[in-house]
């Protein structure tokens, strides 16, 4: 879509005079820019891409878009390896005192790529892209997108690529001859190649033939792409002609620039990500590979050729750096049940060119966010020696999948990601065993064990020391009521958690038992909980249905619990399903406040805070005191008499934590405001401290009739009548306790 004579006008009156730029190469995290000396000039960043085809213009335009450069950005190269998540881009355009990095880029490490190109439009098109591969969009829905957001779609050229999501390449009908794009896949690596105002097709040929045939990784491909689209004349405004770049062929002869100015960036996962910003643009992160020639005049050396140089030196001094791809991690096993097994790593770092390093940078070992499975304890890093490491993961109690971050220093302070990252799978502390056999009628398992009403979340069922819970064993759904010995069963208890080559087979069409038991029912660490067929046990049942409930426990401990079940006719057991039942120390019990905190005998007193327990102790100073109610949250008793001022409240679980608070505290007066007024009385007086909430007051012996406002901090009131001179003013609690302080009569 070409550009109307308002919007150049626009353009051109929108500019302000830059100021001469130094020659320089500036190092930013891993970002490397060349900015060479730059002459004055009007260009603007956001200058479109193209030269303008109007096909009617007054003198005075077409002199303005002479004067203004016509893109911001002329080819681009997109490459994803699908399998490692290592993403690269590359871009080059005819554009001087420019830089194409805050305009034109969106990296997202791990995730995807984009180019922004031809007639550039606002960030909030790259901030859109950004967000939507961060979502999972699909490149081709992203495009969608764009396409339903800009009104100037048809002057953009978009290439966008995805770890997860494939490539989408875009030319719209507005942007520059030669324009066009090409996508493909070449194995793991997945590409977009687009290009406007180019010498022709052979630009975007050649550089995709580049990333089919050339060998090596992902950067040495993306440069070799570059020389390639370059060795074609790339753009056609510095190789051929600024109003004809078409017009000298493909390429164009004895050409010698195909462009001022371009960069390459390649991100690896675990590359710090960074949001979009004004100044930097959708590229702000700090990634593996960064290499930037920007604002450049049209006499220095073609860009291309400065970007390899610089590849070629960066490439060298990744000797002896680990590298995230050749370094690897061997864990000891893929599995970590959750019973608090261990799963031992072993990490050798390598540098790019697969050579072991002699030294020994930091290594960390942390939890990805992804990982499902929280509770892990992961251990020190231990150096070995010649860039090797040891590492212990010790599981908690949470199934589910932990992800590994293990980080190398590169020496420059920049974070190398090993990948892949290690994975481990924690299936529930029993593994198969702890399903059961017990036939629910639909090809799966029967939950028929419950403690404490479940189950358990992953066969694990918490409980509090010394809190009572049930133990409930269910009819197996297709008994039979009432026919023979079917619901009679067998419960063991076992101490820990057992491993899963601890598993009892009973038999084929049994089941196995996750633990064994043996052949006496009382011996440690295994223990018979309940025998319906014989009587004994720890606790005298019934066939199922059945249930009891047990006081506490008053020990902290794991235990495993499963039993065998007859299910159906003549006899037939089938194993019940496992539970992991953890007796933990509870939260101990924190007092917020207590109502009223002086009070009198028979009151009634609310103790509100967090983790009451069941079966709780409370105790006044001395005296145990049988509580009215108990809540989690509440505790209500009758204030009995001859307790004293500053009495102690204790409250104690019976696990033994305990907290406390102060009764019938002696009040403080630490302030007295107004103390001297009238005999007549009827004066304002104000007396702050502590412990004053609905205490009475006598001043001079007269009682005070009315008080104002009163809180546990200030009372407020007017003075009796009373006799010149001193008198002195007693605060006197519910619960009889009393302060002192002076009020001059005048």
């Amino acid at each position: 879509m070409g550009s109307t004579s308002s919007d150049l006008a626009s353009r051109f009156w929108g500019h302000t005079t830059r100021p001469p730029l130094r020659a320089s190469t500036r190092r930013i995290g891993n970002r490397l820019i060349n900015e060479p000396p730059v002459a004055d000039t009007l260009a603007d960043p956001r200058e479109p891409m193209q030269r303008s085809t109007l096909r009617t213009v007054t003198l005075t335009v077409l002199a303005l878009a002479v004067l203004c450069p016509t893109a911001s950005a002329t080819w681009s190269i997109l490459i994803v390896d699908t399998a490692t998540g290592e993403i690269a881009i590359g871009i080059a355009t005819c554009l001087v005192g420019f830089d194409l990095r805050p305009s034109t880029v969106v990296v997202v490490p791990g995730v995807g790529v984009a180019a922004a190109q031809s007639f550039v439009g606002p960030l909030s098109l790259r901030e859109l892209i950004r967000a939507q591969l961060i979502a999972g969009t699909p490149p081709s829905q992203i495009l969608t997108m764009l396409s339903g957001t800009d009104p100037g779609h048809q002057s953009r050229q978009y290439g966008i690529a995805a770890v997860a999501g494939g490539t989408v390449t875009f030319t719209g009908t507005g942007a520059g001859a030669f324009a066009s794009g090409v996508t493909g896949q070449v194995g793991s690596l997945v590409y977009t190649v687009q290009g406007n105002v180019l010498t022709g097709m052979p630009v975007i040929a050649m550089a995709e033939q580049a990333i089919l045939s050339t060998p090596g990784d992902v950067g040495q491909k993306l440069m070799a792409a570059m020389e390639a689209a370059r060795s074609m004349g790339g753009d056609g405004r510095c190789s051929c002609s600024q109003f004809n770049p078409t017009a000298c062929g493909a390429p164009p002869p004895n050409f010698t620039k195909a462009a001022h100015i371009g960069l390459v960036i390649v991100s690896r996962p675990g590359d710090l990500d960074a949001p979009c910003t004004g100044q930097l643009g959708c590229g702000a992160g700090n990634y593996y590979l960064d290499l930037n020639v920007a604002n450049q005049p049209a006499g220095a050396p073609d860009p291309v050729f400065q970007l390899q140089n610089m590849y070629n030196a960066w490439r060298a001094q990744q000797a002896g750096r680990p590298d995230h791809f050749q370094s690897t991690v061997a864990l000891s096993g893929t599995q970590l049940p959750g019973n608090g097994a261990t799963v031992s790593g072993t990490v050798v770092l390598r540098d790019l060119t697969g050579t072991q390093l002699t030294s020994s940078p930091a290594v960390t070992v942390s939890l990805d966010p992804s990982s499902t499975a929280t509770d892990v304890q992961i251990g020190p890093v231990t150096p070995l020696g010649n860039g090797t490491y040891s590492f212990v993961v010790t599981a908690g109690i949470v199934p589910g999948q932990v992800v590994l971050n293990v980080v190398a220093d590169d020496g420059l302070g920049n974070p190398v990601r090993i990948s892949p990252q290690p994975v481990l799978d924690m299936p529930d502390p029993f593994g198969p065993c702890g399903a059961g056999t017990v036939d629910d009628g639909v090809g799966g398992s029967a939950d028929v064990l419950r403690i404490a009403g479940t189950a358990g979340t992953n066969r694990v069922v918490t409980v509090g020391f010394g809190q009572p819970f049930t133990l409930e064993v269910d009819v197996p759904p297709l008994q039979i009521p009432g026919a023979g010995l079917v619901g009679n069963h067998l419960l063991w208890v076992r101490v820990g958690v057992p491993t899963v080559a601890e598993s009892l087979p009973l038999g084929a069409n049994i089941g196995s038992l996750c633990f064994p038991v043996p052949p006496l029912p009382f011996t440690s660490p295994t223990f018979l909980i309940t025998d319906t067929f014989s009587g004994t046990g720890l606790f005298p049942a019934m066939p199922a249905p059945w249930a009891t409930t047990v006081a506490g426990l008053l020990t902290v401990a794991d235990l495993s619990v499963q039993g065998v079940i007859v299910e159906d006719l003549p006899l037939q057991l089938a194993v019940t399903n496992a539970i992991r039942l953890r007796v933990i120390l509870m939260a101990p019990p924190v007092i917020v406040s207590v109502a009223p905190q002086s009070a009198m005998v028979g009151a009634l007193v609310t103790v509100t805070g967090t983790g009451f327990q069941p079966g709780v102790a409370v105790d006044l100073a001395g005296m145990a005191i049988t509580p009215l109610s108990v809540t989690a949250t509440e505790i209500t008793f009758t204030m009995p008499a001859g307790i004293l001022c500053d009495a102690l409240l204790t409250i104690t679980n019976v696990d033994a934590q305990s907290t406390s608070a102060i009764m019938n505290p002696t009040p403080v007066i630490t302030n007295a405001l107004f103390a001297a007024g009238t005999s007549a009385g009827g004066a304002l007086f104000l007396v702050q401290g502590t412990g004053l909430g609905n205490a009475t007051v006598t001043i001079g012996g007269n009682p005070v009739t009315n008080i104002i406002s009163q809180s546990g901090v200030f009372i407020t009131m007017s003075t009796p009548p009373g006799s010149p001179g001193p008198a002195i003013v007693v605060v006197t609690t519910p619960a009889g306790c009393q302060t002192t302080t002076t009020y001059t009569y005048l």
